[in-house]
């Protein structure tokens, strides 16, 4: 999670993607619930980043929807 939300603090959105990607197969693996919702938002940001609104929303929605499921504030 943090190499990816560093690479896209650096506007390095395929290297973000990649780290993000792995890291919310890892969370998934791990059932790390808050780090997996973190990982979804981030997700939606490069989306944003890169235009495509339709990934963005599904990928926002998801995390945005796992982080009230669990009772977090992001």
């Amino acid at each position: 999670y943090q190499l990816g939300n560093t690479y896209l603090r650096l506007d390095r959105i395929d290297d973000a993607e990649r780290a993000l990607a792995e890291s919310l197969k890892l969370c998934r693996q791990a059932d790390d619930r808050v780090r997996e919702s973190q990982n979804l938002v981030d997700l939606g940001v490069a989306a944003t980043r890169r235009g495509d609104w339709a990934e963005a929303e599904r990928r926002l929605t998801a995390g945005l929807r796992l982080a009230h499921e669990l009772g977090l504030r992001l």
